[in-house]
């Protein structure tokens, strides 16, 4: 479900993913802001298998990170009620 994808935004991290516990969900969610007030909140659920059970994307205009990261749990949280 991600929404104007851009590759040039890629980065090298190295952070590694790990799975959850047995029968576990586990969800990552991030913020983006520029100084221009565009934003974008994301994330992804996975089972402890590492399989995808959901992604989500979405472009905000806003002005506080705090804020932003709020509404990706927000956003991920009423998708993974309709939808896992």
């Amino acid at each position: 479900m991600l929404v104007n994808w851009d590759a040039n935004l890629l980065r090298e991290s190295e952070t590694s993913w790990h799975p959850p516990p047995l029968d576990w969900i586990k969800i990552n969610i991030d913020a983006s802001l520029l100084d221009s007030n565009l934003a974008s909140i994301g994330g992804v659920a996975r089972d402890f298998k590492g399989s995808l059970l959901l992604a989500f994307g979405e472009q905000k205009l806003h002005w506080d990170i705090n804020q932003l990261e709020l509404e990706a749990v927000l956003f991920e949280e009423l998708h993974s009620r309709l939808e896992i």
